[in-house]
C-alpha cells in the first residue's frame, strides 16, 4: 500500500469549492481503495466554513472506502481554524507546516 498524494492550493472557500469538490471527486473516482490518500494542504492561503464542510465530506467518503486520509503539510492558518473548532481528530493524521 502506498500513498496517493493529492495537492489543494489557493483559496479553499465558497467561491473555489466546486471547483476543489470536482478535483476531490476525482481522485476517488480514481482510487482503488487500498491506499492512503494524503492531502497536501500547504499551498492553502484561506479556508471559510465552506472549506472545513468540504474537508469533512471528503474524509467522510474516503472513510466509506476504507481508506484513511490524512491531512499534510496544513498551512498555519487552516491548523488553526481546524484546531479552533477542534476538527483536527476527525481527519487519521493531521501534520500542520512548521510556522516560519
Amino acid at each position: 500500500m502506498h500513498p496517493v498524494m493529492i495537492t489543494i492550493a489557493g483559496e479553499l472557500t465558497i467561491y473555489q469549492v466546486a471547483e476543489t469538490r470536482a478535483v476531490l471527486q476525482r481522485a476517488l473516482t480514481e482510487h482503488d481503495g487500498g491506499d492512503q490518500l494524503m492531502l497536501d494542504l500547504s499551498g492553502v492561503t484561506e479556508c471559510d466554513g465552506a472549506g472545513l464542510q468540504l474537508l469533512l465530506a471528503f474524509s467522510h467518503a474516503v472513510s466509506a472506502l476504507g481508506t484513511d486520509l490524512v491531512l499534510c503539510y496544513v498551512a498555519p492558518g487552516l491548523a488553526g481554524l481546524l484546531g479552533e473548532f477542534g476538527l483536527g481528530s476527525r481527519f487519521a493524521e493531521y501534520v500542520p507546516v512548521l510556522a516560519t
